[in-house]
C-alpha cells in the first residue's frame, strides 16, 4: 500500500485474477488485486509526479460513476465486477 500510505489489514490483499487489457492489439497480461485497509486510518500521501488526489468511494457511488461513463477503463471495470461478484452484491 506504498502509494496510498494506508495500512493493509492482515490477509487483506486479494488476488482477483488476470486480465488481457488489449488482447487484439498487444500481448500483455495484468494481474488485478483488491486490498482491505483500516477504514479509520488516515492516509498520508506524499505528493508524487503524475498522481492526483486520493479519493474513496462507496459501492453506490462507484456504480453511479460506471453508469455515467466516469469509469471506463477495462481494468477498473473488470476489478469492480469481480469484487462485486465475490461479495454477493446485486449489480
Amino acid at each position: 500500500m506504498e502509494e496510498t500510505g494506508l495500512a493493509l489489514l492482515d490477509g487483506g490483499l486479494r488476488d482477483m485474477g488476470g486480465l488481457s487489457p488489449e488482447a487484439g492489439v498487444i500481448q500483455a497480461r495484468s494481474r488485478l488485486f483488491a486490498a482491505s485497509v483500516d477504514a479509520g486510518a488516515t492516509a498520508k500521501v506524499e505528493p508524487e509526479f503524475g498522481h492526483g488526489e486520493l479519493q474513496f468511494f462507496d459501492r453506490s457511488k462507484v456504480l453511479q460513476m460506471i453508469a455515467e461513463g466516469e469509469i471506463e477503463d477495462a481494468s477498473s471495470l473488470v476489478l469492480v465486477y469481480k469484487w462485486l461478484m465475490t461479495h454477493d452484491f446485486n449489480v
